[in-house]
């Protein structure tokens, strides 16, 4: 995976959001559902964007993230397997970081 694509790939607030919450589960499957869920449970998300967000994330935001190999998704299960990269974590890590020490 090139570094451009990863950083476009977390360019979007959104698919940020994903991969900050997946990378810190100690599991690796998700339904849809426990993403958006996770996501306002952890602050990552407003109760006000969950519609939004979750036909988002189905239609759009998975399918890159598949096509980018961090995650396979099996679109009618509704379910995520996230890919833990190491190089990728490490990325997320410190631009998570710096996103929250910063605002």
């Amino acid at each position: 995976m090139l570094l451009d694509d990863v950083l476009n790939l977390l360019s979007n607030e959104y698919r940020r959001n994903i991969m900050y919450y997946m990378s810190e589960e100690e599991k690796n499957r998700f339904t849809y559902e426990d993403i958006t869920e996770g996501l306002v449970e952890n602050g990552y998300l407003e109760e006000e964007e969950q519609e939004r967000f979750s036909i988002q994330m189905a239609h759009i935001h998975l399918d890159k993230m598949e096509e980018s190999g961090l995650i396979d998704q099996e679109e009618e299960s509704q379910t995520v397997r996230y890919i833990e990269l190491e190089e990728v974590e490490d990325l997320v890590n410190s631009i998570k970081e710096y996103e929250y020490s910063r605002f």
